[in-house]
């Protein structure tokens, strides 16, 4: 069970966090370690609240929808090979890059009109591709999906692109949540397998986890 903070802070445990906050850039590390210091506090100042959310909103739409943890990145250099979908500016990609990672970041539209990503930077190189067009590309590879779109079919795609036997390492919230559609989850319940949880954070008022699946043989 998560616990809530009463900041822009961070779900989970102390040891998790500070390890994951050594893998991003300054301004988050404040608000994070501002959230960890806080936990289950009351007294809390609403301008710092509000700093915190536009750091939070900046971070999502120039960096990355997610909060990368160091068991994450050591998770994609050990299930290498792998191939990621709907990477953005690729910043969690770049980070298990330089800790060896076999790892091909791809994007449906890597360029500064996406509406996803805005006035940021990209981390890697990310390749202009369909995300189930790269899973087909490269069925050898795992697959790593992190928060793909509320309410469409990407993820759903992805996942029926998928082989027997491929790993799905998945970040984004459950079903009923703000990440993929009904038809997404359907499939993981009934054609994947769930191997392991992976510890990551997650900003407050936000419930992303990371698991990884295993896609099942169902002949």
């Amino acid at each position: 069970m998560k616990t809530p903070v009463t900041q822009v802070g961070l779900y989970k445990n102390k040891k998790m966090n500070l390890d994951t906050i050594t893998l991003l850039p300054e301004e988050i590390r404040k608000v994070l370690i501002r959230g960890i210091k806080t936990v289950g506090s009351t007294d809390t100042d609403r301008r710092l609240l509000i700093e915190d959310w536009d750091c939070r909103d900046r971070f999502k739409k120039t960096t990355s929808w997610h909060i990368p943890s160091g068991e994450l990145i050591r998770t994609l250099v050990k299930l290498g090979p792998i191939v990621s979908v709907g990477a953005g500016y690729g910043y969690t990609e770049s980070l298990a890059l330089v800790l060896g990672a076999d790892l091909i970041a791809t994007d449906i539209n890597p360029t500064s009109s996406n509406s996803w990503c805005r006035g940021g930077k990209y981390y890697c190189k990310v390749e202009e591709l369909d995300a189930a067009e790269a899973v087909r590309r490269w069925p050898d590879r795992n697959v790593f999906l992190a928060w793909p779109p509320y309410d469409t079919p990407m993820a759903y795609e992805v996942a029926e692109a998928m082989s027997p036997g491929q790993l799905l390492i998945y970040v984004g919230e459950s079903a009923g949540g703000c990440t993929g559609d009904d038809s997404f989850f359907s499939m993981l319940h009934s054609e994947f397998e769930e191997i392991e949880e992976i510890l990551i954070a997650s900003w407050s008022g936000l419930h992303d986890n990371c698991t990884v699946y295993k896609k099942l043989d169902k002949k």
